[in-house]
């Protein structure tokens, strides 16, 4: 005769249904225990890989990073370095595809007779080749636009919105920064923002008046660096290249005697920064343990109501019930717990 295990198996899930019902304060303690604990978890194992895994708009992130100088002898655990450090970083080391650099600014931006405060950064024309990263609007900053020093400037896509408009002709109009006029050339996405780099006036590495000095500058410095690690390097190799390239321009400047040690920081971690994600994880150790503390107590719930049930087992089993149907049967008890715990979790 055949067996249609369909119907068999809705047989127990509707006896199990009914068995819980019987006892509705277990049945809503255990799903509400059970719910919290597993909705709290996964919030916090969602949020702890936004903060480690953190998606960034720039292709193969994971060869960027941040250069930091360090001083053990002062407590420096996050030093710029000069430009001439930096460029010999770019023509020697073979662990890095590209270096670039950013210093921020406070700079005053006018346009139609109106002054604004506003966030810039003065960046090599390199550093959004190495992000990856395209205009909106126009076009980015060329070496030749560094080297002549010419009055051009990109916009953020913030006040690109707030101060114009979103307008398609901000492109090639002129506006005051710091007094001197500028030529808008581009537009920066959002994207770039959102990441971090939310400066809302871009200018060339050159436009400081004091450039002629920063430039043959070494050592410490005031440049932020990135880098773009060459394909297959890995971060540790590259720490000792970079600081040896250092130690050995240290050695020909007189009088620069401070030992520097050099930290390649990966960029998504540098980011997230280390505070946030020490915190994420201890919230996640927190909810862990909340959620083993709420599967005892269910289980220790469990138990007792199996040990009320014990003489309904054993007339069952007098009857001629299995030990595997009896099984089955709480089996399929606990499994409803748990599916309703986790739907009503998530």
């Amino acid at each position: 005769m055949a067996v249609d295990i369909g119907a068999v198996g809705g047989f127990f899930v509707v006896r199990a249904l009914r068995r819980l019902r019987t006892s509705p304060g277990f049945t809503l303690t255990a799903i509400v225990t059970l719910a919290l604990a597993i909705g709290a978890t996964a919030a916090m194992f969602g949020v702890l890989d936004a903060v480690l895994r953190r998606r960034l708009p720039f292709p193969a992130v994971d060869r960027l990073a941040v250069v930091w100088t360090e001083v053990s002898s002062r407590n420096v655990r996050e030093g710029r370095s000069a430009f001439g450090t930096v460029e010999a970083w770019r023509q020697q080391s073979r662990s890095v595809e590209d270096v670039a650099v950013l210093d921020p600014v406070s700079l005053t931006l006018g346009h139609a007779g109106e002054l604004e405060q506003v966030s810039g950064a003065r960046v090599s024309p390199n550093l959004f080749a190495l992000l990856g990263v395209t205009p909106v609007r126009g076009r980015l900053f060329t070496e030749r636009d560094a080297t002549e020093r010419q009055r051009v400037a990109l916009l953020g896509h913030r006040v690109w919105q707030d101060r114009f408009g979103s307008s398609p002709e901000a492109i090639g109009a002129t506006v005051l920064v710091d007094g001197q006029p500028s030529q808008i050339i581009g537009v920066l996405p959002a994207s770039i923002g959102d990441a971090g780099f939310d400066a809302d006036v871009w200018e060339p590495h050159t436009m400081f008046a004091d450039w002629e000095a920063r430039r043959v500058a070494s050592g410490s410095g005031p440049w932020f660096v990135f880098v773009r690690l060459a394909t297959g390097a890995a971060i540790e190799p590259a720490e000792r290249e970079l600081e040896a390239i250092a130690q050995r321009l240290a050695a020909t400047m007189p009088g620069d005697d401070v030992r520097r040690g050099v930290r390649v920081v990966p960029l998504r971690e540098q980011l997230s920064g280390a505070r946030p994600r020490a915190i994420a994880w201890m919230l996640t150790g927190a909810m862990l343990l909340l959620w083993l503390v709420a599967a005892v107590n269910v289980a220790g719930l469990s138990i007792a109501r199996g040990l009320a049930r014990m003489p309904q087992l054993a007339i069952q089993a007098a009857l001629g019930a299995s030990r595997a149907r009896l099984l089955r049967s709480l089996v399929i008890e606990s499994a409803l717990l748990a599916i309703g715990a986790g739907v009503a979790g998530l």
